[in-house]
């Protein structure tokens, strides 16, 4: 009879949780969090979506550490973001996430001058676009490098002081469907991005095994279609109303929301709908999902 009862009491506690996602659907119960003072590093701050990720946070009020291989770029952004707020407190730091020893360093800066962080931001990320056949063991290896073991390296450095804080802090690691789903010519990407959820989601079970709160470390992987960066040079899609070509600014957007929600979930597509897109191929048969593929003709060129 225990057994029993234990089974139902699990499935009430399960309807419970739905019943409070659909509600938060419709209902806003608490203030978006507030950033100002927040101490936020963010990796691949120059450009795309990094760059109108660094812009809305210092809108914020957020404490900038931001993180690019490219000085000029990163130093024009900071320019830019100080004209707009004199007084914040942005520190630009370069750094070639594909080198250990360099994250370290830049780590060991940061904390030297803020102290803390609050927010991780794994953002970013590198692509080669080439047939799998044709893609060198380098080229592999360097896509791991900065899309997955440099996401380890950071959060190794940052989740330790994050449990020990009061307030805790929020890892979000900005995946792609393509870590939900694949795409020809991007076999070394999609394989490190599926990396990633596998990252994230691991972690979070090992908190949670640990008793770390969700509320306390919380951890968000975003997963959006292709973006309109300049990272993708031939991106293209038959039904731009269904499968877009997303746009930097609003996927920005889409992601400072989601971190200023006062219970972010775990995985996020954009757009929203994409997720069940997802679902659906992983129950159809592979013939069967492989005519929607072609349909949608949603696909990257190589470079």
């Amino acid at each position: 009879m225990e057994i029993i009862h234990e089974f139902f009491t699990l499935i009430w506690n399960v309807i419970l949780v739905y019943i409070q996602i659909i509600k938060s659907w419709f209902i806003q119960s608490r203030e978006p969090k507030n950033l100002s003072g927040k101490v936020i590093v963010l990796t691949g701050s120059a450009h795309g979506i990094g760059k109108e990720i660094s812009i809305g946070l210092n809108r914020l009020g957020a404490r900038l550490a931001l993180i690019d291989i490219n000085r000029n770029l990163n130093d024009e952004l900071i320019e830019h973001l100080k004209s707009e707020s004199p007084d914040s407190d942005i520190i630009g730091y370069t750094c070639d996430l594909s080198d250990g020893s360099e994250i370290d360093l830049c780590v060991s800066q940061i904390l030297k001058h803020f102290g803390h962080v609050d927010i991780l931001i794994n953002n970013a990320g590198v692509v080669n676009c080439k047939p799998f056949s044709e893609l060198e063991w380098q080229d592999i290896r360097h896509t791991f490098d900065v899309n997955v073991f440099a996401n380890f390296r950071l959060i190794k450095h940052f989740l330790p002081g994050m449990i020990e804080r009061p307030n805790g802090g929020h890892i979000v690691a900005i995946s792609s469907a393509c870590g939900l789903s694949g795409k020809g010519n991007l076999v070394d990407y999609c394989a490190s991005k599926h990396a990633v959820i596998g990252l994230m989601t691991a972690l979070d079970c090992e908190l949670r095994s640990l008793n770390v709160d969700d509320n306390h470390i919380e951890l968000t992987t975003i997963c959006p279609l292709t973006i309109a960066t300049g990272m993708f040079k031939r991106p293209s899609t038959k039904y731009d109303f269904l499968m877009p070509i997303l746009s930097p600014i609003k996927v920005a957007e889409t992601i400072i929301n989601t971190i200023r929600k006062p219970d972010p979930s775990f995985i996020v597509t954009i757009p929203s709908y994409a997720y069940w897109l997802i679902i659906m191929e992983k129950i159809m048969p592979r013939k069967a999902f492989a005519l929607v593929d072609r349909f949608f003709a949603y696909e990257v060129g190589r470079h």
